[in-house]
């Protein structure tokens, strides 16, 4: 989907014990920029987590990606967390 011509995107980090929804930056029509704040980060588990995107798309019709599952390490910065 081309970022770009979609709205009202939010996007969904779940793991046992853990949901959060963040609202995210539009970089490009293929790149978008989720902050997830120190707070929450520090709760994530380092196990897998589920991801997923929900949106409107120009027609008007609420759409959401396909559940990813992926490593809580691939989320982090390389260089770490730190309080902001």
């Amino acid at each position: 989907v081309d970022l770009t011509t979609i709205s009202n995107i939010e996007f969904y980090v779940k793991q046992p014990g853990f949901f959060r929804q963040y609202s995210p930056e539009v970089l490009s029509a293929d790149v978008m920029l989720v902050h997830i704040p120190f707070e929450d980060a520090m709760e994530l588990r380092s196990s897998d987590a589920m991801l997923q995107f929900a949106y409107t798309d120009s027609n008007g019709v609420p759409r959401a990606t396909e559940i990813k599952k992926i490593p809580v390490s691939a989320l982090l910065k390389e260089a770490g967390y730190a309080p902001v």
